[in-house]
């Protein structure tokens, strides 16, 4: 199966100029979470979602009429229309990335890849990604010399509270895409 297949098409996006407030009322209006911020020419530079505004604005006390080009993400994955779906799943696990850029072959946006479409379309594989891109979630561990046991046998220290509730949700989140899949035609 190919990503043309399963991205959505022409997506919104913003010019790193908007303001967030514009971010923010254009994903409440178009019922997203993630925008892709282009220069004028539709070359994508950047993304910012709505965790971004949550964190970098609100959690800043921030102006939220800063331009977009000076909170989004930088970072950019992406993928081409006639690449499979198994390589955008890839790329999503490997980065951690619910949603990627979808680019043609001058590098113009010309869609977006989320979970959500992986769900639809490939059931078989979604948990595993649902699964990869929740580690993100995950405390990052500080660094240790070697793993402490916390019981006779154990190849490492015990997982954290946090640690176990973020698998927890990753696996709820990896059935929940699975259901999902099974009931859309």
């Amino acid at each position: 199966m190919l990503v043309a297949e399963v991205m959505r098409v022409d997506p919104q996006y913003l010019l790193s100029y908007q303001s967030c407030r514009v971010a923010a009322r254009k994903m409440r209006d178009e019922n997203v979470g993630f925008l892709p911020v282009c220069d004028g020419d539709r070359h994508v530079i950047g993304t910012i979602t709505d965790r971004d505004i949550a964190l970098r604005i609100v959690g800043e006390a921030k102006q939220y009429d800063l331009p977009v080009g000076d909170v989004m993400t930088r970072e950019l994955v992406a993928c081409h229309p006639g690449d499979e779906l198994a390589r955008a799943e890839r790329l999503m696990a490997a980065n951690r990335k619910s949603r990627i850029v979808v680019l043609d072959q001058r590098s113009l946006l010309v869609g977006v890849v989320s979970l959500s479409e992986i769900a639809k379309h490939d059931a078989a594989n979604a948990g595993a990604v649902v699964a990869r891109v929740a580690e993100r979630e995950l405390p990052r561990p500080a660094i240790r010399a070697r793993p402490i046991a916390s019981a006779p046998g154990a190849r490492g220290p015990a997982p954290s509270q946090a640690e176990r509730a973020a698998a927890d949700r990753a696996i709820r989140d990896a059935r929940h895409a699975a259901l999902l899949a099974q009931e859309t035609p």
